[in-house]
């Protein structure tokens, strides 16, 4: 019930990229998230919830395969009885930070929508895609750039994300601060 994901780290080149930053510049960090849509309903609901609400997966364990492809298995157990028939989504989010280089610090976003009994296609939920916010924000990057891509942002800004306030979910979140800014919506 640890789901186990397989990934690889390539620069823009597609050269691999080794993970600890031993072998090649700037180690890499991967976080990664797993949540599902309940069959019948349209929200994300993240298997991972923290003291401040939905996060990524913690302390699991990486292994090499070979330079450049690794595993991550999840520290976080799926419950015995989790619905196979639902939307699932792993997603990561990895950052090579290169400043000691005299460069920047990259990001990349990547995500696997799949129904674990494979008895129906997947249905994502996809109401605004990164490329409709990067009308705006090319590229979209919040929490210090780390996070590029509109799947990945709604693991942890779906409807558990509140405090006594604000509701922090994705499209809650998203028209509070565009008409807070005054700025309108892309078109």
């Amino acid at each position: 019930l640890q789901p186990l994901v397989t990934f690889t780290l390539k620069d823009p080149g597609g050269r691999p990229l080794d993970i600890d930053g031993v072998y090649t510049p700037g180690a890499a960090a991967p976080r990664f998230f797993i949540s599902r849509i309940p069959v019948g309903e349209e929200q994300v609901v993240n298997y991972i919830v923290g003291s401040r609400g939905p996060t990524y997966d913690r302390d699991g364990v990486f292994e090499t395969i070979e330079l450049g492809t690794y595993t991550y298995k999840f520290a976080t157990a799926l419950p015995d009885d989790y619905d196979q028939d639902a939307t699932h989504t792993i997603a990561g989010a990895a950052r090579r930070d290169l400043r000691d280089y005299d460069l920047d610090r990259y990001s990349s976003n990547d995500w696997v929508d799949f129904v674990p009994s494979a008895n129906s296609d997947p249905m994502p939920r996809n109401v605004v895609t990164t490329e409709t916010c990067n009308r705006c924000h090319d590229p979209l990057g919040e929490h210090g750039g780390r996070y590029q891509e509109v799947v990945v942002c709604e693991q942890c800004h779906n409807p558990e994300l509140a405090d006594d306030e604000h509701s922090y979910s994705m499209d809650v979140l998203i028209h509070r601060v565009h008409m807070e800014l005054g700025d309108g919506y892309p078109v």
